[in-house]
């Protein structure tokens, strides 16, 4: 019975260990070479000294012809997180999270509709044309309703 266990214990041990190696080769060893370097060339002024640049693995992007990854940068005992869109072919990348803008609401002024974009902590509002062309930083006021009579 307590070899069983053991086995048991044993196997489950390797499942997850392929599994979690199988995330770790989401990104092959030489483009996470490549994307360190450029992101460590990038940011260098940006950094601490003796800073440790990571990329993880990359997951589906609502953005068709891009992929999703995490940009993880240890210093000072803290850890990091930025998340990155890279086009399929590796030439692009944007230093953001995509937005869904499918959950912006109709304002009922002239086609524009509301939303917000999350920066660090905080909700930033923001304006988009009906046709997505443009994004404007702020929100409405009822100009009438803040004038005196």
């Amino acid at each position: 019975m307590k070899t069983i266990c053991m086995m048991m214990t044993l196997l489950v041990f390797a499942v997850l260990l392929s599994g979690v190696r199988t995330l770790a080769e989401d990104i092959p060893g030489d483009q996470a070479k490549k994307l360190e370097a450029f992101f460590r060339k990038t940011l260098d002024t940006k950094m601490p000294k003796g800073a440790k640049i990571s990329v993880n693995g990359y997951q589906e992007s609502p953005i068709s012809g891009f992929k999703k990854g995490s940009l993880v940068i240890e210093a000072s005992g803290k850890s990091l997180n930025f998340p990155f869109l890279i086009s399929q072919e590796g030439k692009y990348i944007i230093l953001a999270e995509s937005i869904d803008t499918k959950t912006f609401t109709d304002t009922g002024v002239g086609g524009l509709k509301k939303g917000a974009i999350p920066i660090g902590r905080q909700q930033i509002p923001v304006l988009m044309s009906a046709d997505g062309r443009y994004l404007m930083l702020g929100e409405l006021i009822d100009f009438k309703a803040n004038t005196p009579n």
